[in-house]
């Protein structure tokens, strides 16, 4: 068996913040958008993909731990996003 593609799904607080993050930032695109899950992809290698989800609608209990998403670590996040963008890429 070879795996082609893990997409992480992260649960946040905060969708819209966490979505901008993601694309304004490390320039990711909005590949999915269900309202409560979008799913992001880099442009240049679709394959490195990552879900944020607020909430799974259909459990009865989200199993993922929550990953904080705020305006303050938006700012943070552009400090660190050189470094996590050249580790994925």
């Amino acid at each position: 068996m070879i795996v082609r593609r893990v997409v992480p799904v992260l649960t946040v607080s905060e969708l819209e913040p966490t979505v901008r993050l993601f694309t304004e930032i490390m320039g990711f695109e909005v590949v999915m958008d269900h309202g409560w899950i979008v799913t992001l992809a880099d442009p240049a290698d679709m394959s490195k993909q990552l879900s944020v989800m607020t909430r799974d609608g259909s459990a009865a209990v989200n199993r993922v731990s929550r990953w904080r998403s705020s305006m303050s670590m938006l700012r943070t996040g552009l400090r660190s996003s050189a470094m996590l963008r050249s580790s994925i890429r």
